[in-house]
């Protein structure tokens, strides 16, 4: 049994090591797209190009034409966060909606329309948008409090029963914990399913399909499952093991790995710095864990034998404290990084999900002090009184805590404030030719003082150092004459401009001058639009 303990020790080592690790904003976001969403354009584009916040990886993608009919685009380029979509052949008058679908880092998919015209818009145009549909919004939120439930009563139950008190346990107790673990394999394959399905933009009949499953391993809510299962597993083998020098190294296994998969992916985990908000993650999962998982147990014990139970109230009462206040203060550190400022606790929906949770929070820490400093001392003395008002207190905060996972599985559909795209100042253009490929961010995009950073590749999307990079503005609407402007090479193949000054608003022509030696330069062109 001993070198089974030594082997799953590995085993767990070898999958967090090979976990994957980001830097993300913690919630992709459109910044940006060419064409533009509503706009009509005289020609069939050559390209869709999407500029999000953070780098994310495409899903699905398809245009659709007034028809309803969808042609799926699979030619896809990818440059950090920008998503290149070439379009084979010219499309036909009328609108067109590009739907869209990516994951973003923290393993969140996210979906929206573009939707352009070609010569003039229909009149349907709007019919052309899509949304997810709200059963399997359901679905997903209701396996996720599912999960939770199964995963820190199952896990947090099994380090209960191995550290804290001896066995067996009272009752049906162990085999309660014991299915808890085995729920939770089968939850947390479902919930991946589910995952697949959101990613992927499918109905629930569609959940046997091979590529909803794999959608849903690709992304980093995969890692979360794999090694949250490989958790349950351990669990499950410590409460199977009737060796308690094997038990309690597998318990404790299992509740490492479990802070491990919640911190493999998910709005905190993926936020920045990460190197404060990953293990801020961890140490959170493993309190609620020791504390939640420990309840349920607790209250069979006080229901049996007195013998047994005093010895693990005063253990639990012991530790509890210590794992309380980690609970507290990383909790604390992961809602100020979140938030951003004190009005999005009223402002956002995150904020408002967050603020119920913490009264909710503040009335289970006034059970557990109340527990604690008034019904433990009792119980102890053999107050037969206040061990049944702690086996009712015990139920309340069980209930309580159902509730706060109620309230945190909603936190899957609503991105942190720190992570929303608030009016982005910036305005975009991409310019491609055989040979050269720029794309132009000009900041803020308004009217007045911008400066512009350009990015020079090849015309295979590999980088390039050109010898000089020329931005050229005009406005021949309004006889502006071109303004110039000599680009200073910042590295990376990227270049920067300083102090363009664009005195009106509208449509401006922009001509990129590259020269790539002393005897060649490409020149680019399009229109770029400056908002007031």
């Amino acid at each position: 049994m001993l070198a089974m303990v030594r082997l799953v020790m590995l085993a767990v080592a070898i999958l967090i090591a090979h976990a994957p690790v980001q830097t993300a904003l913690a919630h992709a976001s459109l910044i940006s797209s060419q064409p533009e969403d509503g706009v009509v354009l005289a020609a069939s584009p050559q390209r869709v190009i999407l500029i999000f916040n953070e780098p994310v990886s495409p899903l699905r993608m398809q245009l659709i034409d007034r028809s309803g009919k969808a042609m799926p685009l699979t030619d896809i380029v990818q440059h950090d966060s920008t998503v290149i979509l070439p379009i084979s052949g010219p499309l036909e008058p009328g609108t067109h909606a590009l739907s869209w679908r990516v994951v973003s880092t923290d393993g969140h998919p996210v979906g929206g329309t573009v939707v352009f015209s070609i010569g003039q818009a229909d009149a349907e145009a709007d019919a052309l948008q899509t949304q997810a549909g709200q059963t399997l919004r359901t679905a997903i939120w209701v396996v996720r409090v599912a999960v939770f439930i199964v995963l820190f009563f199952g896990v947090g139950g099994a380090v209960f029963a191995n550290c804290m008190t001896t066995r067996p346990l009272p009752g049906q107790a162990e085999n309660v914990i014991a299915g808890a673990c085995i729920a939770g394999l089968v939850l947390l394959l479902l919930a991946a399913g589910l995952q697949g399905l959101d990613a992927l933009d499918m109905p629930l009949s569609a959940l046997a399909d091979a590529e909803v499953w794999q959608a849903g391993f690709s992304t980093t809510f995969g890692t979360t499952v794999s090694i949250a299962i490989l958790a349950c597993a351990i669990a499950l083998l410590s409460m199977r093991s009737r060796e308690p020098e094997a038990a309690w190294p597998l318990s404790l296994a299992a509740l490492v790995a479990l802070g491990c998969a919640l911190a493999a992916s998910g709005h905190a985990a993926a936020a920045s710095p990460q190197w404060i908000m990953r293990p801020a993650v961890w140490l959170h999962t493993v309190a609620i864990a020791i504390w939640v998982g420990s309840l349920w147990p607790l209250g069979q014990l006080l229901r049996s034998d007195p013998a047994p139970s005093i010895p693990a109230l005063r253990r639990f009462s012991a530790v509890i404290p210590w794992f309380i206040g980690a609970l507290v203060v990383s909790g604390s550190v992961l809602a100020v990084i979140q938030l951003a400022r004190v009005n999005a606790l009223w402002t956002t929906n995150y904020g408002i999900i967050l603020s119920i949770k913490l009264a909710a929070v503040a009335a289970l820490l006034a059970l557990a002090a109340a527990n604690r400093f008034l019904l433990t001392p009792k119980v102890v003395d053999g107050d037969t009184r206040a061990r049944q008002h702690l086996r009712w207190s015990i139920t309340a905060e069980i209930a309580l805590i159902f509730f706060i996972f109620v309230m945190a599985a909603g936190w899957r559909f609503t991105p942190p404030p720190r992570s929303i795209v608030a009016d982005v100042q910036t305005e975009f253009v991409h310019f491609h030719t055989g040979t050269v490929m720029a794309d132009i961010t000009l900041t803020p995009g308004r009217t007045g003082r911008s400066s512009g950073e350009i990015v020079i590749r090849d015309g295979n999307y590999q980088p390039m150092m050109p010898k000089g990079v020329t931005l050229v503005f005009s406005q021949p609407a309004s006889g502006i004459e071109p303004l110039r402007r000599e680009a200073v090479s910042i590295g990376e193949q990227r270049w920067r401009v300083d102090d363009v000054m664009l005195p009106t608003s509208g449509r401006w022509r922009l001509r990129v001058e590259v020269l790539i030696d002393d005897f060649q330069k490409e020149m680019l062109e399009d229109d770029i639009l400056i908002r007031p």
